[in-house]
C-alpha cells in the first residue's frame, strides 16, 4: 500500500512540475507596439495663431507721435514655419 501511495504522490508531483498552462489556455497576447507616427503627419493641418501689435514712431506728422500696427502671426506645426500678415486698415484722414 505504501508503494501505491508513494507512486501516486510521485506521479502527481511529476505532473505538477511538467504542466504548462499555456498548452491548455494558449499564450497571453502581448500588446502591439504603438505605431510610430512621423512629426509631419501628426501635426498636419495644425497651426497656432497669435495676434500682435507694435507701435511705430511717426516723425512726419506733428498730430501723432506713434501709430499702432496690428499683425497676425501663424506658426505651422507641420514644418515649423511662420507667416506674418498685416491686415489692411482703412486710412482715415483727419482734418
Amino acid at each position: 500500500m505504501k508503494d501505491a501511495k508513494q507512486s501516486s504522490a510521485a506521479l502527481v508531483l511529476y505532473f505538477c512540475r511538467s504542466y504548462d498552462p499555456s498548452m491548455t489556455y494558449g499564450r497571453v497576447r502581448q500588446p502591439a507596439a504603438p505605431a510610430v507616427v512621423p512629426h509631419w503627419v501628426h501635426y498636419d493641418k495644425r497651426c497656432l495663431r497669435f495676434k500682435a501689435f507694435m507701435r511705430q514712431s511717426v516723425f512726419e506728422n506733428p498730430d501723432e507721435s506713434y501709430r499702432t500696427r496690428f499683425f497676425d502671426i501663424f506658426y505651422f506645426l507641420e514644418d515649423d514655419t511662420m507667416l506674418v500678415i498685416e491686415p489692411r486698415v482703412k486710412v482715415r484722414w483727419t482734418r
